[in-house]
């Protein structure tokens, strides 16, 4: 599961030149938002299971949760 995090983290920090990622930027919400879209999306195009999705929307509540202390 992991490692869908870290493509998730490559779709948006995929521009090198950048310094810091818009990803990174974002308030915790919208970080929140996008992984949650990223994991619809998986499911959406049946990259990902069912239960691989619900894995995914609680690693991302979780690093919300994280982010906000």
């Amino acid at each position: 599961m992991a490692g869908y995090i870290l493509k998730i983290k490559e779709i948006d920090v995929s521009g090198a030149h950048r310094k810091k990622s818009s990803f990174f930027l974002a308030a915790p919400e919208e970080r929140l938002e996008f992984r949650i879209l990223v994991a619809d999306y998986l499911k959406r195009r049946r990259l990902i299971s069912g239960g691989e999705w619900r894995e995914l929307i609680k690693e991302a509540v979780a690093a919300y949760a994280d982010e906000l202390g």
